[in-house]
């Protein structure tokens, strides 16, 4: 290709947009990815029928909504899925105008259109959020195959795991994709959105390691990572502030269920020690040192920013990613 071989062809069709919020984006730019994600979102009849003006959702137990079978498919029943968890969660600023009035399918899709395109980035990025939970939900339970003989225990897990993921995975494939395209500081990953790492870094350290982590044995330590994540996304101090609390606590987490078997009790120095000394993650003298390194880094950064002791200072964007990224490296180390 042309772009292949002259940088300059390449900075013209591709060029470098840096790393961006969504509230730095352009109308006509999310118009544009709108249309990338379009299939993932809307289905032609769900777009132009205005019949579906008429048909009503009836609501649940908070679950999925039944509607006429007719017009019932996976793009729309996500839609309204996010739509209603949006409406009865965010009642205040109500930000599903058009279905206080009609809780039709037609109107959910349009108020899920005109989030995407008019409201602030949190909002939005809390709309795919609940999007993702109806994708998980679609197949979360509901493999229909049983283990073959021929298969071990941990065979037939990954393949489960394989199958139920997989409508999310074409999503997150596609998503990121245009959120790289458009410079983008997020990228979606199985645990929610994370702040937009070096490409390397995300393939290379996250997705392996938020893989490892799948499954009950690493729930608490999900939780605490998830909830890591989600603090760095408030973008204020006080939330890069938990960010580095929930982070360290991460680590902890993760050392308990691997020197225990479950989380409990155990500071990080000692943990580390335990379980390099019985052979459950590296203990060269090499990772001895960068482990001992890590954990001093980790406490000071915690004492001094974190949430659990009267803070120096706040924690910064950078810190907290540097904390973050710390965590993924040191779970990689032992796990991958």
């Amino acid at each position: 290709m042309w772009s292949e071989t002259n940088s300059e062809a390449k900075a013209v069709l591709k060029p470098d947009l840096g790393l961006r919020s969504w509230d730095d984006l352009t109308s006509d730019e999310k118009y544009l990815m709108w249309k990338y994600m379009e299939p993932f979102f809307f289905e032609s009849k769900v777009k132009y029928d205005s019949s579906f003006g008429s048909r009503h959702v009836a609501a649940k137990d908070n679950e999925y909504y039944q509607f006429d079978k007719q017009f019932e498919d996976e793009t729309s029943v996500r839609i309204v899925f996010s739509i209603v968890e949006m409406f009865h969660t965010y009642k205040a600023k109500c930000f599903t105008k058009g279905f206080v009035d009609d809780n039709s399918v037609f109107t959910a899709c349009e108020d899920f259109y005109e989030i995407f395109q008019k409201e602030k980035g949190h909002v939005v990025l809390e709309l795919l959020s609940y999007y993702c939970k109806a994708v998980f939900d679609e197949r979360d339970g509901k493999y229909p195959y049983t283990k073959q003989s021929n298969q071990t225990k941990g065979e037939f897990e990954e393949q489960k795991r394989t199958w139920e993921m997989s409508e999310f995975v074409k999503f997150q494939k596609a998503l990121n994709e245009v959120l790289v395209d458009f410079g983008l500081n997020v990228y979606l990953t199985v645990r929610g959105f994370v702040p937009k790492q070096d490409d390397k870094i995300m393939d290379d350290i996250y997705e392996p390691v938020l893989k490892c982590l799948a499954g009950e044995k690493w729930r608490k330590v999900n939780e605490l990572l998830t909830d890591a994540f989600s603090s760095y996304r408030a973008n204020t101090p006080q939330g890069y502030s938990t960010c580095v609390t929930h982070a360290v606590s991460t680590i902890q987490a993760f050392l308990q269920v691997v020197v225990h078997g479950k989380t409990g009790d155990g500071d990080l120095a000692k943990l580390i020690g335990t379980a390099q000394k019985n052979g459950l993650i590296p203990g060269d003298a090499f990772t001895r040192d960068i482990f001992k390194s890590i954990d001093s880094f980790l406490m000071r950064e915690r004492k001094e920013t974190g949430d659990p002791h009267p803070k120096t200072e706040y924690s910064n964007e950078k810190n907290a990613k540097l904390v973050l990224n710390l965590v993924m490296v040191f779970i990689q180390h032992c796990l991958v």
